[in-house]
Order: C-alpha cells, then sequence, then structure tokens
C-alpha cells in the first residue's frame, strides 16, 4: 500500500500497473521505482493541493515510472491537474518517467529537480513541464536541471518546457 509505505519511509517498488483515484504523496527522501509499469491517475480533485497524479514535497526520486493523468477536461484548463507535481522539495530526482495524458505532465514549483536519463512529457493536453518560480526570487531553485537528460516532446501545438510566462518549445 502505497500510503503505508509513504508514511514509513519506505522505498516504493511498483510491482503492477494500478489506476489511483486520489494523488499518490511523496513528502520524504524515498525513491519510487515503476519498474516500467504504469500508473493511472483518474484524480478528480478540484482543489489545486490535491489535483495531481503524484505530489512530491520531498527529496524523492522517481524513475523508470509511466504516469498516465489525470485530466478531467479535456477542453479546458483543470486547476493543478500535472502528472507529477513537485512543489518546494529539494533534491528531487526524475529519471527515464513517462507522463502523458494529463491536463499537463510535469510542474517544477519552488523546487531543485534533476532530470535524468530520458524525460518524455508527449500526449499532455498543455504541455510537457511548467516551471514555477512561486515564491523563489530567480529561478536558481525552481529550474530543473536536464544536463545530460534527453526531454522528449513529440507535440508540436504545446511547449516542451514553459517557464512562468515564457515558452521554450525545443527539447
Amino acid at each position: 500500500d502505497w500510503a503505508a509505505a509513504v508514511a514509513a519511509g519506505q522505498n516504493i517498488v511498483v510491482t503492477a500497473a494500478f489506476t489511483a483515484d486520489t494523488q499518490l504523496n511523496v513528502p520524504g527522501a524515498i525513491t519510487v521505482n515503476g519498474r516500467n509499469l504504469t500508473i493511472t491517475s483518474e484524480n478528480k480533485a478540484e482543489n489545486a493541493a490535491d489535483a495531481a497524479g503524484i505530489l512530491v514535497t520531498g527529496a524523492a526520486a522517481i524513475k523508470n515510472l509511466t504516469v498516465s493523468g489525470p485530466n478531467n477536461t479535456t477542453t479546458a484548463w483543470d486547476e493543478g491537474e500535472y502528472g507529477i507535481k513537485v512543489y518546494n522539495a529539494e533534491n528531487v530526482t526524475l529519471q527515464d518517467v513517462t507522463v502523458t495524458g494529463a491536463n499537463a505532465g510535469i510542474q517544477v514549483n519552488s523546487s531543485a529537480v534533476t532530470l535524468a536519463g530520458t524525460v518524455t512529457v508527449s500526449g499532455n493536453e498543455w504541455g510537457g513541464i511548467e516551471v514555477c518560480k512561486s515564491s523563489n526570487e530567480g529561478l536558481t531553485a525552481g529550474t530543473p536541471n536536464i544536463n545530460g537528460a534527453a526531454v522528449v516532446c513529440t507535440d508540436t501545438a504545446v511547449p516542451a518546457i514553459w517557464i512562468d510566462g515564457t515558452t521554450k518549445t525545443d527539447g
């Protein structure tokens, strides 16, 4: 059980694809190894604080995982519906992850995130990776480190990476 493992500070190894109807939280320094499986998020929360597929708020590593969804309204912005949302966290690594079918792929908000391997963010309604500086004075702690990582977004109508109102489409 995800919540019990997180509460105990244990690493999570996904052993089968599954569907979650609420946000999965990662508040501490744990590793989530998806073993190349898919978590489908059918989270219907309308509160932005609870609307992600996976919310990371601690120094975690998520690797070898596909997150599909959430996206409750495919023709409009759904407040906070990101496949993976990293909020106010340091030393987070996203390695060999795919986020698809979400309202938006990944949000890095007031956090330090390192991307590793291949991060695929194709097939999301509003785009791939949003970087928000939020309360930070600059983007130093809110910019994903993409040195050596490949960011893949095959969608041409949405940005691969966008930063607080500016758009960077070359991933």
